[in-house]
């Protein structure tokens, strides 16, 4: 086979992403935002370094030696726009110069491509069937091991690096804020600062009602007074739902408490297997009035198996999953507690059980979809209770038997 090699009167790249993001930037103006506010006498502009470190993140490198590489790349310029590409000791200088002055503008920048209209539409960030437009918010460890950088500490994950702190607007995952932060900070340590840039911008993006969403790292009176303090400031209904911590509280008498009450009420689903669901008010200075307090909602489900059978496992429609370990001895009685904090202005009890029954979906408690409620601000954990069966030769009654916990992360989607 004959082969023909020529060379083409252009250039091939494997970066063709960056012609849709230059795309974005002239959008936005990206220009007129920040050269008139940073000038320079001569020499590359800040709205070129600015897109040029952009374009290195976007395509995963973020070392300034790697903007070599693009100095003569004709595609890399025309796509973002750039009359030239700066070097390598210009980028490294010109961000350190500015870091302080450059901190608040990935906020504008981000604020302004996310409010921006495409054929006269809006962007949709997707909100929940009850209504509300979720803002979810976390940490996550990165594994910078082996390496030297500034305040990279032991994360949560059990490795060494950052934990950086995401807020998230949407269904669909739109990114408000991304924090670099260092590895042993705690998620909750400082959180209300981002509460103050995210909360804002979220709330001029959507004009609906919100709903912020966090894990149990976030359980803190402080953060739910912050965002309460948010949501008055912005006239804005700004509801809340997250995992409860239960630290020292005592979840093992409360689940044995329910149990041997005569008055509980409980739904029985089959034979040894019933369930019940409770509320009780919290007085949370701050959060909440006096016709409309916080509350903390439980759902508790029992289930007696009269032999052992090996491991079993119950899934749901990926909102939580639990396991229950096999026992030598047959008959066993088996509790997943599941503990919500939940502030709820005006909502009626059915929909406050609907959103109960929706985190558990296999129970089918109620219908699925319920009437939107005019507020809702919850908290939320999963715990697995297992018993340790007493000897055959001993009582098999409530009090008889051992609990254990084991909590298990908790996917609340509604």
């Amino acid at each position: 086979t004959d082969f023909i090699i020529k060379k083409l009167p252009y250039d091939l790249s494997s970066h063709a992403g960056l012609a849709l993001i230059g795309k974005y930037l002239k959008r936005i103006n990206i220009n007129s935002l920040i050269d008139p506010a940073f000038p320079v006498r001569s020499g590359v502009a800040n709205s070129a370094i600015l897109k040029s470190y952009l374009a290195l993140l976007c395509l995963g490198k973020n070392d300034f030696e790697a903007i070599e590489n693009f100095r003569d790349n004709a595609f890399f310029m025309r796509a973002l726009g750039l009359s030239c590409v700066p070097s390598s000791p210009t980028l490294r200088q010109r961000l350190d110069t500015h870091a302080a002055s450059w901190f608040d503008l990935a906020a504008q920048l981000n604020h302004k491509l996310l409010s921006s209209t495409v054929n006269g539409l809006s962007v949709d960030f997707g909100a929940l069937e009850c209504g509300y437009t979720p803002v979810d918010l976390d940490t996550f460890a990165m594994d910078n091991s082996a390496t030297k950088k500034e305040l990279v500490g032991r994360t949560y994950a059990g490795v060494d690096g950052y934990c950086p702190f995401a807020v998230y607007l949407g269904s669909l995952g739109y990114c408000l804020e991304l924090a670099l932060r260092p590895g042993v900070q705690h998620s909750a340590a400082e959180s209300q600062y981002n509460f103050e840039r995210a909360l804002p911008m979220a709330a001029s993006l959507v004009s609906g009602s919100m709903l912020v969403r966090a894990d149990s790292g976030f359980d803190s009176l402080k953060l739910f007074r912050e965002i309460t303090a948010q949501a008055d400031a912005l006239g804005r209904e700004i509801a809340f739902i997250i995992k409860w911590n239960p630290r020292r509280a005592p979840v093992e008498a409360i689940a044995g408490v329910k149990v041997a009450d005569s008055g509980t009420q409980w739904v029985i689903h089959r034979p040894g297997k019933r369930e019940c669901i409770w509320q009780e008010s919290l007085d949370l200075t701050g959060v909440g009035s006096e016709t409309n307090p916080a509350r903390r909602v439980s759902a508790m489900l029992t289930m007696i198996e009269p032999e052992n059978t090996g491991p079993k496992m119950a899934n749901t429609l990926s909102s939580m999953a639990f396991c229950v370990r096999p026992f030598a001895t047959p008959g066993f009685d088996c509790v997943s507690f599941v503990t919500v904090s939940i502030f709820l202005p005006r909502m009626p009890p059915a929909a406050l059980i609907s959103l109960t029954a929706s985190s558990t979906p296999f129970l089918k408690l109620v219908p699925a979809v319920a009437p939107p409620p005019d507020s809702s601000t919850m908290l939320a954990i999963l715990m697995v209770f297992w018993a340790n069966p007493a000897p055959a030769h001993a009582s098999m009654a409530p009090a008889a038997i051992n609990l254990r916990v084991k909590r298990f992360f908790m996917n609340v989607s509604w």
